[in-house]
């Protein structure tokens, strides 16, 4: 009895925190160990949705994409490896576990493998706010990665909108039929290029609204176009749709294109100016080049014969009858 109290007066005594110091300490140590357990859970978990992107419809398909780069060595896993995707969701009547294999989204993104799970119709909408997701290879028991509290209404991927529709500079389209009710606004992205150029040389335009009316002096008129539209969620925009199909019109409106021929027209005069401005470069550079030879040859050739003037021409006399005799060419002098 001496003892069943003495442990109950325990149990009391560590409910209030009043311990003996021996009990003390050792609560100290086993709430940091369940620190240290928490937190390393949190990282591998992290690391986990680092390598394991998903996301959702919002109504009954959840895909994932897995990039098994960093746990390749770490789980001894090759391209060869049979591994799948594993989810559980409670439709609040049973626990739907459906799974699929992870595929590789191509021969040149062999460490990418995507993988799609779809439940009963609209079940995301309706059961529980978070889905479980696991991906598990052969022959390892446990899973290699996991997010357990994947949410779907803030990993949305809409599905594409329908098809363009142009009508001179204005362009419409509508959102897809399959859109969540989870979904309140959507943005949508609007590119427009000339059929012969690439996706690289596109005009962009967000909306808001689905239509767009085209700036009119960027379309050539009679040029032919090619436009497309994206969406993404406004409320958390972290996945674009895919593009939607393409539609490709012939401009009614726009700025008059050039007179046919006048761009070759164009491009001849460009080409001859470049020509006879590089001629006279040429011939200025010649030129130059001449008069500097020139220059440098008399600058060395006064240091080389310096010119040293003589009065003979002046004084012929004093040379011809006096032979150069300047006092002799002078004459007598007076003396006073």
């Amino acid at each position: 009895m001496r003892e069943e109290y003495e442990y109950q007066q325990n149990i009391h005594l560590f409910l209030k925190g009043d311990l003996p110091p021996e009990y003390r300490m050792k609560r100290k140590t086993l709430t940091g160990q369940i620190l240290m357990l928490l937190m390393m859970l949190l990282i591998s978990s992290s690391k986990a949705s680092e390598n394991l992107e998903c996301y959702s419809d919002c109504l009954d398909v959840i895909t994932c994409v897995w990039n098994t780069s960093s746990v390749e060595d770490r789980f001894h896993i090759t391209p060869t490896t049979n591994c799948s995707l594993h989810s559980r969701y409670n439709d609040y009547l049973k626990d739907q576990t459906p799974q699929s294999n992870l595929e590789p989204l191509g021969s040149s993104q062999l460490k990418l493998r995507k993988g799609t799970v779809t439940f009963t119709k609209e079940a995301l909408t309706l059961g529980s706010p978070t889905a479980e997701l696991y991906v598990r290879c052969e022959h390892m028991t446990d899973p290699v990665e996991a997010i357990l509290d994947f949410y779907p209404p803030s990993n949305v991927k809409l599905y594409p909108p329908n098809k363009p529709v142009v009508e001179g500079a204005n362009v419409t389209w509508d959102h897809n039929s399959l859109q969540s009710m989870c979904i309140d606004r959507v943005k949508y992205e609007v590119q427009w290029c000339l059929l012969e150029n690439s996706w690289e040389k596109h005009q962009v335009a967000n909306r808001e609204e689905e239509h767009c009316e085209l700036p009119e002096e960027t379309l050539i008129l009679g040029r032919q176009y090619v436009v497309r539209v994206r969406s993404i969620p406004a409320s958390e925009p972290r996945f674009w749709s895919e593009w939607s199909p393409v539609t490709q019109w012939t401009a009614t409106v726009g700025i008059q294109p050039l007179p046919e021929g006048s761009s070759y027209m164009v491009l001849d005069v460009f080409t001859n100016l470049t020509s006879i401005a590089v001629l006279v470069a040429v011939a200025v550079f010649l030129l130059a080049f001449s008069c500097i030879l020139r220059y440098r040859r008399s600058f060395f050739r006064i240091i080389k014969c310096p010119y040293v003037p003589t009065p003979g021409k002046y004084f012929d006399d004093l040379f011809s009858d006096h032979g150069g005799d300047f006092k002799s060419w002078l004459g007598p002098i007076c003396e006073s």
